[in-house]
């Protein structure tokens, strides 16, 4: 499981995409909920073996503070790299009809809340701000919020296999894992908000 960090939730998609701080609060605790149920659901049994990390090669002292900030540096860029890449695709994908002819499967939800959702599961933060205007009940829109989030879109799949792939993690385990998390956050909450009219 992983987690958003609390500034991007409360700050970025609460208090500016969805206009309620508040909500974005609720919307973290039940993310962390989500994490820790669904680390619970796929928990080590005994007798499982570990990830192995991959080897490294023992390095002189020398260099290892300049090596740590050129690693670091190039781990920034690719994040950036990725969210842009994903960006464009959904740019391309508005810009070809594509989005709105995938809005015509789902007659059952208005236009903009699938567009809303099939651009969050490319991109979270795209998606997240598109919900703002999906013409959702205020409950849905924090719950599909949520769930977005969670899941982290395409982006942070691929972020994801990039920085874990030498631990042998594949794609399909870690894909599923976000799936289940983004259900469990979306189902805590709907009831959340529910019960709590904000």
């Amino acid at each position: 499981c992983s987690t958003s960090g609390p500034i991007f939730i409360i700050g970025t998609a609460g208090a500016i995409m969805l206009g309620n701080k508040i909500a974005g609060a609720l919307i973290l605790l039940c993310h962390i909920l989500g994490a820790l149920i669904n680390g619970f659901l796929y928990r080590g049994k005994k007798g499982d073996t570990p990830l192995q990390p991959p080897e490294t090669k023992n390095k002189s002292s020398d260099n290892i503070l300049s090596e740590s900030m050129a690693q670091a540096t190039l781990s920034m860029l690719a994040v950036g790299g990725y969210i842009c890449v994903f960006n464009v695709l959904i740019d391309a994908a508005v810009n070809l009809n594509i989005i709105s002819a995938m809005t015509t499967l789902v007659p059952f939800a208005p236009d903009a809340a699938t567009e809303a959702l099939l651009c969050g599961i490319i991109e979270m933060t795209r998606g997240c701000a598109l919900l703002k205007y999906a013409g959702l009940t205020k409950p849905m829109t924090y719950s599909l919020a949520g769930a977005i989030i969670s899941f982290g879109g395409l982006s942070v799949l691929f972020q994801t296999i990039t920085f874990l792939g030498k631990c042998k993690i594949k794609t399909g385990t870690v894909l599923l894992q976000k799936l289940t998390q983004s259900i469990i956050t979306f189902i805590l909450c709907f009831a959340l908000f529910s019960i709590f009219k904000i």
